[in-house]
């Protein structure tokens, strides 16, 4: 137990870091979100856009939070 606290101890996260992880899990989301929806007819543009706008979301983020 002492060595996962000093371990913890020595992990930093900057509030940059913070923001890149919550856009990762905000454009995983709507990726799947945006696979799921391409199952039917009716929504598979709405899938399609939703899907894009997670990767796009991913790949701005990379771009421009990543150190």
């Amino acid at each position: 137990m002492e060595k996962v606290i000093e371990i913890s101890r020595t992990l930093s996260f900057t509030q940059g870091q913070s923001i890149l992880e919550f856009c990762y899990l905000l454009a995983a989301i709507l990726f799947v979100f945006g696979l799921k929806m391409l199952s039917h007819p009716k929504t598979a543009r709405r899938g399609n856009l939703w899907a894009a706008s997670g990767m796009i979301l991913a790949m701005f983020a990379t771009i421009l939070l990543h150190k």
